[in-house]
């Protein structure tokens, strides 16, 4: 961590706030961890002068980023510091003046001191695997939204006499070097560009990189610096200024394989042929649940690795779902205009089978490391799936698009470029062996052998989604608050008193292990309950750092999710909230009995329990 050292004499100049370049409105640019240290002497003639002060909450708060002096307090010539601890607030103001001992004083000697403190999780994402010679890797900028305003100028507290200049941007530095410690910088002629400055970047903004033909393999490091900031004073008589300016603060490193590319050869073909790849999507809705999963077929060319997975927005652009690479194809798709519908036949590699003959190979990882097979049959398992049999009337939605649309880890979700989308259903097991299971397919508009009415009486469980309502896709009206109350599948408590919580919040520059719990508060827009937002909870199920939960299923699972029993409806809508809270350190992790519930209130449950009674 790096210490910053200045020095401001308040003599008779008056209010004054000090802005070196490439900081923006800013006095001092820091990062959590570091320490900055202000010694301020008064050295005018005024004979009244008592001591140099500070006026404690020039933010409105008293106790946020606020200096403590650490030598000649009280005096006319005070040190004061500040170790940043804080990644939510990022801005310090500190105002200090000298007393001269009036009631209504001029105060001639004033100073201002802006500081922005980084947080930690700043860091560029979407690096794929590799970068063939002469390739190009579209990384995203990731930062704390929160910091947006404070880098492009903008006003971020709205006081009238704390006035920001738009026209100040804080600019970060970049380089690419050939070793992590960032202390040679890489060759000319290895990479388009090898630095440059980064103005007013803001959170999930683009940048690109692009190797030259003759950039030799190897790994290389993308280095991202905040220029340190240079005193505007010094003391007197000193030659120097307690700190230097330049780009000696390092915020985060990536790392950029560069190595030669097998599929230059078919890719140069296909983009001759069709000029980018035709990508074909897959997702398949289990029959008695909403859980979906995504699969796509073929290599991914882009990055010339066979079978690297594929990530795409949902058709409301979002979320970015991804989808594993799998042996899966689809044949017989046509749309007819009269007589019956068409059956396309469905194809997939049969999961089970492959993920006994991988047990002990490594043979069927994907590029990651995790073997996809052995984690897609566990998923299975998990949702009542054991035989192929089970999938049967299970939704499959057939999309397709080209390479091109396409994104990364780490991008933004957005509406997605696609050509039509078909939807089917597994209607019958055609034949299963040990490499490949193949289905009939229906569509949804084919009425032939369906069941009226349409919903099917089942007595013990509920065929609602969970808070499906808030979305529109259900009959549970349970609120995304959750009513303070968090159970997981078997009714367990998770959680009655957030403030309370040992689960920490999600944090993307955090490596998660299997097991690890994390929370994170999200939002839902509904045109009839309106904006709801509450916590939820998470488990990992795949080491990872950066997929953030909401958005990369295939790493995290939730846990405060339903049971879809009776008990799991009266612990939610009838469970009595200050009782549990009362009782907390001993509920933690069992199902609360009825002495904890409100029997008084009715249940919305989706199923039919007087129907049980006449199997």
């Amino acid at each position: 961590m790096s210490t910053f050292n200045y020095y401001f004499d308040l003599d008779s100049q008056g209010y004054s706030v000090n802005t070196p370049d490439h900081a923006g409105n800013f006095t001092a640019i820091i990062k959590v961890g570091d320490t900055i240290n202000v010694n301020t002497e008064y050295t005018g003639t005024e004979s009244n002068a008592n001591e140099i002060r500070y006026i404690g909450s020039p933010n409105n708060d008293s106790t946020m980023n606020d200096p403590d002096p650490t030598s000649g307090s009280p005096s006319l010539n005070t040190t004061w510091s500040l170790t940043a601890t804080d990644n939510t607030d990022h801005y310090a103001r500190w105002y200090f003046y000298t007393d001269f001992g009036m009631s209504n004083p001029p105060y001639p000697a004033q100073f201002s001191l802006r500081i922005l403190i980084l947080p930690n999780n700043i860091y560029f994402s979407g690096v794929p695997d590799r970068i063939g010679p002469g390739g190009t890797a579209n990384l995203t900028l990731n930062m704390p939204a929160t910091l947006n305003p404070y880098l492009d100028g903008v006003n971020p507290d709205g006081f009238a006499y704390d006035l920001f200049n738009p026209a100040l941007n804080v600019d970060f530095y970049w380089k690419i070097t050939t070793d992590s410690a960032g202390t040679t910088s890489v060759p000319t002629g290895y990479f388009t560009s090898k630095a440059g400055i980064l103005s007013a970047p803001q959170n999930r903004d683009n940048f690109t990189l692009e190797t030259t033909t003759s950039c030799p393999t190897g790994t290389y490091y993308l280095q991202l610096y905040h220029y340190n900031t240079t005193p505007q004073f010094q003391a007197s008589g000193a030659s120097t200024p307690p700190t230097t300016g330049g780009t000696a603060t390092l915020i985060s490193t990536t790392e950029l394989l560069v190595q030669d590319d097998p599929y230059l050869a078919i890719k140069s073909v296909q983009e001759q042929e069709i000029g980018d790849s035709f990508i074909e999507l897959f997702e398949l809705t289990l029959p008695n649940s909403a859980t979906t999963f995504y699969f796509h077929n073929g290599l991914d060319y882009e990055t010339g690795t066979a079978g690297d997975n594929i990530y795409f927005s949902s058709k409301n652009g979002s979320t970015l779902n991804e989808y594993l690479a799998m042996p899966i194809e689809i044949t017989g798709v046509s749309t007819e205009s009269s007589g019956a519908q068409n059956r396309p036949k469905l194809q997939i590699a049969n999961i089970a089978y492959l993920a006994r003959i991988t047990d002990s190979i490594t043979a069927g990882e994907n590029s990651d490391g995790v073997d996809d097979e052995l984690t897609l049959r566990q998923m299975l398992q998990d949702e009542g799936i054991i035989d192929m049999d089970d999938l049967l009337l299970a939704k499959l939605t057939y999309r397709t698009t080209l390479m091109k649309y396409t994104s990364r880890v780490g991008d933004s979700p957005s509406l997605p470029v696609e050509y039509p989308t078909s939807a089917y259903y597994l209607e019958r097991l055609a034949s299963d062996n040990n490499i490949f299971v193949q289905f009939d397919l229906i569509s949804p508009a084919d009425l032939e052998g369906l069941n009226l009415p349409n919903r099917v009486s089942v007595g013990r469980y509920c065929a609602w989604e969970y808070q499906g309502a808030l979305q529109g896709r259900g009959g549970c009206t349970y609120p995304m608050s959750s009513s303070s109350r968090w159970f997981d599948k078997d009714d367990k408590l998770i959680e009655v008193d957030i403030s309370q919580t040992s689960i920490p919040v999600y944090n993307s520059s955090t490596n998660y292990s299997i097991g690890d719990q994390v929370r994170q508060v999200e939002t839902i827009e509904s045109e009839k309950y309106g904006t709801q937002s509450g916590h939820r909870f998470y488990i990992a199920v795949l080491p990872n750092s950066g997929y953030a939960p909401d958005l990369y299923p295939r790493y995290w699972e939730r846990l405060d999710v339903c049971g879809k029993t009776l008990q799991s409806c009266r612990i939610r809508y009838q469970g009595i909230t200050t009782d549990m809270v009362t009782d907390r350190g001993t509920l933690l992790g069992t199902v609360p009995g009825d002495e904890y519930l409100n029997g008084n209130v009715a249940l919305p449950f989706g199923g039919f329990p007087g129907a049980r009674k006449y199997k």
